[in-house]
């Protein structure tokens, strides 16, 4: 394999599972934290909530 090619699906698989233990993080603590303008709060989860259920498909 060459320097910067892909790896197989496995490792996509299982980086996919730590970038969702990251958002999982980066969700509870927007959930913790107070706003100033609520619907900015809501659309910030909505946006990790998204990209959380993308890579889940992956």
């Amino acid at each position: 394999m060459q320097l910067g090619q892909a790896r197989a699906t496995n490792s996509i698989k299982y980086q996919n599972i730590y970038t969702n233990m990251i958002i999982t993080e980066l969700m509870s603590n927007i959930e913790k934290k107070t706003y100033p303008n609520y619907k900015m709060k809501q659309e910030h989860l909505k946006a990790l909530n998204t990209i959380y259920n993308d890579l889940r498909r992956i």
